[in-house]
């Protein structure tokens, strides 16, 4: 992945669900971004290089044990991130589509 303004271009439609970006997190094995709705729940989503695979992470609550993996589910074909973002994209995509008709 070429740098964190490039997982930002890639994950900004979930400003259409109601989230803002909030801030990037550097660390090197696990680079994300975190996205931030008005109740304060948060996506974060980022690579990891050590195992080539995509996470995204929705916090419930401010309770950091209140988390749940979103892309656990999806097989990726790849261990590189321009091959997996399109499968990641959709899946955050159903995600958000469920929890707007849950709420």
């Amino acid at each position: 992945m070429k740098d964190l303004k490039q997982l930002k271009k890639d994950f900004s439609f979930v400003q259409d669900y109601g989230y803002e970006y909030g801030n990037d997190l550097k660390h090197y094995v696990y680079p994300s971004v975190v996205f931030i709705n008005k109740n304060n729940k948060k996506i974060q989503i980022g690579f990891n290089y050590e195992e080539g695979r995509m996470y995204a992470i929705y916090y419930r609550s401010e309770k950091l044990r209140d988390w749940e993996e979103i892309l656990d589910h999806v097989e990726f074909n790849s261990r590189k991130y321009s091959d997996q973002v399109e499968k990641a994209k959709n899946a955050l995509k159903e995600f958000l589509n469920q929890q707007n008709n849950v709420n």
